[in-house]
Parts: C-alpha cells; sequence; structure tokens
C-alpha cells in the first residue's frame, strides 16, 4: 500500500475503539457511582449500629466497673513465692528462664536482692560467681524457710536438709550434695509414692501453663523434673555439668560434685519439702472432720 494512501482501516478502527473505550468509561463511572451509594449506606447503617449498641457498651462499662477484681491481684500473691513479690512482672519470665538454663530452683528462696543479682549477670559463670559470693545469705534464707514448715509428715525431710545445710556450711560441700540428692529420692519416692521412671514426667510442665494457684508449685516440680533427666553411668552417658540427682548418687565426678551444685541441690530441696508440707497442710485441711461428722 502507497505510504500517502489514506489508511481507511486503521481510522475506522479508530473511530470504533474511541467509540468502545468512551462507554467502557462511562459503564464504570455508573459502577463507581455504584459502589459509592452502596459504601455511603454502609457507613449510614455503621454508624446507627454504633449508635444503637452504644447504651449496651455504657452498661458493660458500667458493671465492670463495678465489680472487684482485687481478689485476683490477691490470688496472683500468694501464688508468688514470698522472694518473687517484690519483682516486677516482667521480670518473671527471665526469673524462669534463668530457673531453666541452669537448673537452679529459685522459689522460696534465696531473698529477692540475690535474685536480682541472678538476671543482671551476664552469663553462666557470672550468675555462679553470684550465687557462690552470697552463699551465706543463701544458707541463712534456707534455714529460714525451713523453720517455717511444720507438718509431722515432713520432719525427717527437714531433718535431712537441716544436716546437709549444716554439712555444706563446714565445707563438706560434697556430702552435702549427696545427702540432698538422698532426701530429693525420698520425697519422690516415699512422699510421693513415685518411681523416678514416673516421677520425670510427672513434676515436668511450664510454670506458665499452670493454674495461678499451681504456678508456683510447678515452678519447683520443673526443677525437680529438670534433676531426674537420664543419666546412666554404665550405658555411657555424658557427665552433667549441672546438678543430676542420678549422676550424684550413681557417679562421684568432680564434673558433678561441684561447690555450686552442691548449693543447687540444697534450694532445690528445701524448695521441693516447702511444697510437700504446703501439700499435705491443704490435704489435711481437705479431710472431712471426723468428730463432728459423728455427732
Amino acid at each position: 500500500m502507497d505510504k500517502n494512501t489514506p489508511n481507511i482501516f486503521s481510522e475506522s478502527f479508530g473511530k470504533a475503539l474511541a467509540e468502545a473505550s468512551k462507554n467502557w468509561t462511562e459503564q464504570l463511572s455508573s459502577i463507581a457511582e455504584q459502589f459509592s451509594s452502596i459504601a455511603s449506606t454502609q457507613v449510614t447503617i455503621g454508624k446507627r449500629l454504633a449508635e444503637s449498641l452504644q447504651p449496651v457498651h455504657d452498661a458493660i462499662q458500667r458493671s465492670l466497673s463495678s465489680i472487684d477484681f482485687s481478689w485476683v491481684h490477691e490470688a496472683w500473691q500468694q501464688a508468688m513465692p514470698p522472694n518473687w513479690r517484690e519483682l516486677e512482672p516482667s521480670d518473671i519470665d527471665q526469673v524462669l528462664a534463668v530457673m531453666d538454663e541452669t537448673g537452679w530452683c529459685l522459689v522460696w528462696c534465696p531473698r529477692t536482692r540475690i535474685i536480682r543479682d541472678l538476671m543482671d549477670a551476664e552469663n553462666a559463670k557470672a550468675r555462679a560467681q553470684v550465687l557462690l559470693a552470697s552463699k551465706g545469705a543463701v544458707l541463712e534464707d534456707m534455714d529460714y524457710c525451713l523453720a517455717g514448715m511444720n507438718h509431722p509428715e515432713s520432719s525427717e525431710y527437714r531433718r535431712a536438709a537441716t544436716l546437709a545445710i549444716r554439712a555444706f556450711d563446714a565445707g563438706h560441700v560434697e556430702a552435702a550434695q549427696a545427702l540432698a540428692a538422698a532426701d530429693i529420692s525420698a520425697i519422690i519416692n516415699g512422699g510421693f509414692g513415685l518411681t523416678f521412671k514416673k516421677a520425670e514426667p510427672r513434676f515436668h510442665g511450664d510454670p506458665k501453663k499452670a493454674s495461678i494457684r499451681a504456678f508456683r508449685e510447678q515452678a519447683v516440680f520443673n526443677t525437680v523434673s529438670q534433676s531426674l533427666q537420664r543419666f546412666f553411668a554404665d550405658g555411657g552417658d555424658p557427665m552433667p555439668s549441672s546438678f543430676s540427682r542420678h549422676a550424684t548418687i550413681h557417679a562421684v565426678s568432680e564434673v558433678q560434685y561441684t561447690e555450686v551444685n552442691s548449693l543447687a541441690s540444697l534450694l532445690l530441696v528445701v524448695a521441693f519439702i516447702k511444697e510437700a508440707d504446703l501439700l499435705m497442710e491443704w490435704a489435711d485441711r481437705a479431710k472431712p472432720d471426723v468428730d463432728s461428722s459423728t455427732k
């Protein structure tokens, strides 16, 4: 085709395309107007719905403001061990993390100042130094905790723990660790009537998933579970460096028998006895009064 000859096909196509575009644009404009109308209607409905629900919202707010939630705070305070009650709620996760990392039970003992120092320590070595540097105060705290227990069925456990503390204080850290491990064994086998195989999963659990009442108890029991992790000397299991009930009883390694592990074993046995003592007290209170029931 000569380039000077008008291209009728192109002109016709251009007109058709322009006409189609015009129609399509008009249709889009119409659709947009419809959507705008719908949106406006929805906004109006939303406003009317909000206005109608406002009295309900106000009534709920008035009801909530009249409810006394102080019992929740009181229940939480009761669930916290005394040495945690001055900590901020945001600190609790960190304390539990230190317990999980070290295998040390920090429930009931030691005092709040030492717990804060342990949280502030840069690493595991620094935490061990903090604990050992405060061992005099830690022993005092454990003696105080034991003195607050009085259930007759915990007396033998308390006596053994006291002897273990005195052994540590006299510099016999290995003897203290061995006696503490034996005491933990006695509580599990005699007090709870459990084998070690059953005790490890029975005591294992996340304190943060427990009820408010069971929070403290579970924090202690979970540390007991950690001390029962598998160790078979005849099976070639590596010697754990943190306190292990099994490694303490079934081996005499310098890796296991250390001053910090000995102190950790004492912290654990004291807290374990305290929780067992409280459980026995609660069980006694739950028993029916035989004298009054026969009247």
